[in-house]
């Protein structure tokens, strides 16, 4: 008798190309005696991708895949996101007790990992105890007053802040004392990681903490220079000797955060494993996408940003855009400069070096343009592969 293993996605139509290739790797790597009840959360119907996923288990048998079509839910309506590359569809998280009630216990995964091992031994991690289990979240320092305060803790201390990528739900603790209901509460607080956020707060204390193997986050690589881990600047705590550790044992689960991603990126780290599933998946033929150059220093980017015929925008009309127009200005004066580009609405309108700010509404609609952005413009970065538009990542480093 199969062991069956409930999964759990959630998506829009922008990512059911990853969220494909994910479950591609999950039905590849799976043990004979597995098989994974997979469903997958969505607004509404997309007849023709559903119908394109379902075909997944044509070719593996380790698996069937479900949509749970969620419609509009009221108290994410009210939810305003302002230029975050969140939706309200991460929110769909929250519904899970309620919507695999058939269930005790899934696999919430997000769509951009990689699933290189089958899931058995996570599956069966013992959290009687505790309403969920997952990974630390790399980029969270619970020490600092500045969390603290963003996460409206008060005097609430957490053992550690979880990363919502990998979450393994006990749903029947989780029913028993209403947790889900208490979630939803919060919903309209206005935490910049939605789901993330809530599920930290409300079930603190009460969350098992999952190797890193379970969540193997590719922002955090060997250096080949070094031979030594490095976390991206945002990243507010030190790697200690356990967390190194951890990132020698060989990953379950790859998760690709961050802004460089491997169906919008020519290079990275672990981008060859995405690709190795991507090949089997039904959606990548049918892609219409840029795969661009990755993170360059400015001196680096020079002759990509002249080969732009079509011009370039500077994503920021802030101290990044001021450093990027003086240093293109001086080493590359005959660059056709089309202007300084911001998502925030107090930046646009005003001008800043001879030029108006622009919203993104407001560039020309020319394929050919190339856009310049910061490390950290992730909100950009999504809007503009949404967009299916040309752009490039550099660092004054």
């Amino acid at each position: 008798m199969k062991k069956i293993i409930p999964i759990v996605y959630v998506s829009d139509k922008n990512f059911l190309w990853p969220c494909s290739v994910s479950i591609v790797s999950l039905l590849k790597n799976a043990n004979e005696n597995t098989f994974y009840d997979i469903y997958i959360l969505i607004k509404k119907e997309f007849s023709e991708e559903m119908e394109l996923m379902t075909s997944i288990t044509d070719t593996y048998t380790t698996g069937k895949i479900n949509f749970i079509i969620v419609g509009e839910v009221e108290v994410f309506d009210q939810v305003d996101f302002g230029d975050s590359r969140w939706g309200a569809v991460v929110l769909y998280r929250l519904l899970i007790p309620k919507l695999l009630l058939q269930y005790k216990k899934v696999i919430s995964l997000d769509a951009d990992t990689i699933i290189a091992k089958d899931l058995s031994s996570l599956f069966d991690t013992d959290i009687c105890d505790y309403y969920l289990a997952g990974a630390r979240g790399l980029h969270h320092n619970l020490f600092s007053e500045s969390e603290a305060y963003r996460l409206k803790l008060g005097n609430k201390i957490l053992d550690f802040y979880m990363s919502a990528s990998v979450i393994l739900m006990n749903l029947e603790k989780i029913r028993e004392d209403n947790i889900d209901n208490k979630w939803i509460n919060l919903v309209t607080e206005g935490y910049y990681n939605p789901e993330q956020d809530i599920m930290n707060i409300i079930c603190a204390n009460k969350i098992k903490r999952l190797p890193f193997k379970y969540n193997h986050i590719n922002c955090l690589k060997k250096t080949s220079k070094y031979g030594e881990y490095k976390l991206p600047f945002r990243f507010t705590w030190e790697i200690d000797v356990d967390i190194i550790k951890e990132y020698e044992e060989e990953p379950y689960i790859i998760d690709y955060s961050g802004v460089i991603r491997p169906w919008t990126h020519k290079t990275g780290y672990l981008f060859e494993e995405w690709w190795k599933y991507a090949e089997y998946s039904p959606f990548t033929s049918k892609q219409n996408y840029i795969l661009r150059e990755g993170i360059m220093k400015i001196e680096d980017a020079i002759d990509t940003i002249d080969s732009a015929n079509g011009g370039y925008y500077i994503y920021s009309g802030g101290t990044f855009g001021e450093a990027i127009y003086k240093l293109l200005k001086k080493y590359a004066p005959n660059n056709i400069f089309l202007g300084f580009v911001d998502n925030r609405v107090d930046y646009q309108g005003k001008e800043f070096f001879g030029h108006i700010v622009l919203s993104y509404e407001q560039c020309k609609k020319d394929k050919n343009i190339l856009f310049i952005l910061s490390k950290s413009a992730t909100n950009a970065a999504a809007l503009l592969n949404k967009e299916i538009r040309n752009y490039l990542i550099v660092t004054l480093e």
